[in-house]
């Protein structure tokens, strides 16, 4: 463990072997000098089909930098592999303020949509009849939302340019404005 070309990924298959082997995180952890964290790590790695791919490529260099990429979403992670950036602890910090960043725009940019004058004509969203009811589909409860015409097309806009459903930009928008309006949401 204490040569200087030991790789992190000959130090993880080395602390999952100790592991298999009968030895405790906290053992390993004395017996290397190291933190139990560290050991932790190093088996979450070790375990982890994607992290032992990244470490042999040589894009991933600490245990640090693996737990910042773990505790990314699957959005912010699939931006980060796609890159051929070396994944750091600061390149992970970048990946989610810029995913808060774009939530935060696109939350506004729903929030400054004019308010509701008129209704959506059937060109514009979907109609009544031809709603399809999901609620036996889904143990999730539905809800449906009348949007204004100015407000659906920004809607409309965000999903096309993100390639996301209108669904989940609404959803996104509609916890923005419940986690802002605290006491409208104790009465939902």
């Amino acid at each position: 463990m204490h040569r200087q070309e030991f790789s992190l990924e000959d130090a993880a298959a080395t602390v999952l072997r100790l592991v298999e082997a009968g030895m405790s995180p906290p053992s390993i952890a004395k017996a290397l000098a190291r933190r139990e964290s560290w050991v932790t790590g190093m088996l979450s790695l070790a375990r982890n089909p994607l992290a032992r791919d990244l470490a042999s490529l040589g894009r991933l260099q600490s245990v640090s930098a693996w737990e910042e990429f773990s505790s990314l979403d699957a959005a912010q992670q699939r931006g980060i592999v796609e890159s051929s950036d070396v994944i750091t602890v600061a390149r992970c910090e970048a990946a989610r303020k810029a995913c808060q960043q774009q939530s935060q725009k696109r939350q506004q940019k729903l929030l400054d949509a004019p308010p509701q004058a008129t209704h959506p004509t059937p060109a514009e969203a979907p109609d009544e009849q031809g709603a399809k009811d999901v609620s036996e589909e889904s143990s999730e409860p539905v809800l449906k939302v009348r949007v204004s015409a100015a407000l659906y097309r920004a809607l409309k806009q965000i999903s096309e340019q993100e390639h996301r459903s209108e669904e989940d930009v609404l959803r996104e928008a509609l916890d923005a404005w419940f986690a802002t309006h605290p006491i409208a949401a104790s009465h939902v």
